[in-house]
């Protein structure tokens, strides 16, 4: 079906996301749209190893929590840390303007990312052969090469993603989805 979706923007979210900006999110398709060189666009993701380093870098994030870059973008002490995760959700529930960034230049990464919020044109379809066992590889290297592309998260949209299987057991889940809840009730009445 590939001919089929050649003019669209697709939108592959984990099914955990629990927050995106939806005010914004028109101009991450129209970024994404317009932007042909990037293969994969990323969310500025909350929860997401690499984008946690870049926010910490543009100030989103405090100095004592620490979040590195993960080597290769892979794992990190953010993905296997269901404190640290927890701690990362709670300031970005507490302040989401100092994770909504107004840069405009994307940040150009080709190594490993995970896929949680991510826009693909139709139209690169072609360079996917098939869906792998481990297609965020395939994706980040494979295919983008393939297609002679680079991959970048786009830091003016931002999307939360609750938890990787390796922090939840020690995260308050519901209490984490119920500060979303609020989070959303005060977002929509402030656009009221």
């Amino acid at each position: 079906h590939r001919d089929e979706y050649a003019n669209d923007v697709l939108l592959k979210c984990d099914d955990d996301i629990v927050y995106f900006d939806l005010d914004r999110l028109a101009e991450f398709i129209a970024f994404r749209r317009e932007r042909r060189e990037y293969l994969l666009v990323s969310a500025n993701v909350v929860n997401n190893g690499v984008c946690a380093h870049f926010q910490q870098t543009m100030g989103a994030l405090p100095d004592w929590l620490r979040c590195e870059l993960p080597p290769g973008g892979l794992c990190g002490s953010l993905w296997s840390s269901g404190t640290k995760a927890e701690a990362v959700h709670n300031l970005f529930i507490e302040q989401p303007e100092a994770f909504k960034t107004t840069a405009v230049e994307p940040l150009a990464w080709n190594e490993r990312i995970s896929i949680n919020f991510v826009g693909l044109l139709g139209e690169d379809l072609v360079h996917i052969p098939d869906v792998t066992a481990d297609d965020e590889h395939d994706l980040c290297y494979g295919v983008r090469k393939r297609a002679r592309k680079q991959n970048c998260i786009w830091p003016q949209f931002v999307a939360a993603h609750l938890s990787f299987w390796k922090q939840d057991a020690a995260m308050n889940l519901p209490a984490i989805l119920g500060k979303y809840h609020d989070l959303a009730a005060r977002e929509l009445a402030d656009a009221a």
